[in-house]
């Protein structure tokens, strides 16, 4: 049966174990609820009929705002053969107006918030490292440490990167 079909190849495409799966996620659930409203119109009753069941939990799970993880989303954007433009007209498509724009405005906030964390990197503003003591009580998952390790690790890769950069311009 072609309706069931969808599910099946969907879920082998998000499956996959040999490839990252995170950017095509979002993208696979906005096809299966596109399919689903197109078979929800289909001409045969049975289908039909298991589409508008189907279309209920689809709705129940994927069409509320706190149905959608931002998480998601973001990894599509950031997928170069999306962008925001994608997200956003799915949004639109699937959600009603005032939850399309509060979805889009809470995603639009969270790549903001990104984009000023990692400039914040490569300027060098992040102080964390020098602010927070060695062992914070607090920093339970222990991200003061990481950001300390990671940031000297990038300041070792660079030096070593524009070390490797003026050799090779020396020998050609």
């Amino acid at each position: 049966m072609p309706f069931l079909k969808i599910f099946y190849d969907a879920t082998m495409r998000i499956s996959g174990s040999l490839y990252v799966t995170s950017n095509i996620y979002m993208k696979e659930v906005f096809a299966l609820g596109r399919k689903i409203r197109r078979y929800c119109e289909d001409y045969n009753e049975s289908i039909a009929s298991m589409a508008i069941n189907m279309k209920s939990k689809y709705d129940k799970y994927w069409c509320s705002s706190n149905g959608v993880n931002m998480i998601l989303l973001i990894a599509v954007v950031l997928d170069p053969r999306s962008k925001l433009g994608y997200v956003n007209h799915y949004l639109d498509y699937f959600f009603e107006e005032a939850t399309a724009d509060v979805l889009k405005a809470t995603l639009s906030s969270s790549l903001k918030s990104i984009y000023r964390e990692y400039q914040g990197v490569g300027e060098g503003s992040q102080d964390m490292g020098k602010s927070q003591p060695e062992e914070d009580d607090d920093d339970i998952h222990g991200m003061g440490f990481y950001v300390k390790a990671t940031m000297s690790l990038i300041n070792t890769s660079l030096k070593t990167m524009n070390l490797i950069v003026s050799l090779l311009s020396l020998t050609f």
